[in-house]
């Protein structure tokens, strides 16, 4: 073998070993950004990535779509202030009598107070 031949050798596994090294990062790349993000669903994230590896990269976009994807944090629905004007803001909702009349400002015995609903 010549000088040339074992230059050739050492080019072709540089140029190996950095392709499977770009495959790596690529990879991974989703699954660190939606750690550094601190993702919902990171992990889901990371294994997304992953598995674009079998597809050829074909679902990467939307793997890294989706670590960059803020999703907001889960609130109890009580808690939560309502839009001004919302019928939430006007306070308690009446409570039915049996008839299905407001049994606070309606008689039974007096159903044209009731009529308008």
């Amino acid at each position: 073998m010549s000088t040339f031949d074992i230059f050739a050798i050492i080019v072709l596994g540089f140029v190996v070993a950095s392709g499977v090294a770009l495959v790596v990062v690529v990879g991974a790349l989703p699954g660190w950004v939606a750690h550094k993000r601190r993702h919902p669903y990171a992990q889901a994230v990371t294994i997304a990535g992953w598995v674009t590896l079998i597809c050829g990269f074909v679902l990467w976009p939307v793997a890294m779509i989706w670590a960059y994807v803020d999703i907001p944090a889960r609130t109890d629905l009580s808690s939560r202030a309502s839009p001004a004007g919302h019928p939430a803001d006007a306070g308690p909702a009446p409570r039915l009598g049996e008839a299905g009349q407001r049994s606070s400002s309606c008689s039974t015995s007096t159903s044209s107070c009731c009529s308008s609903w």
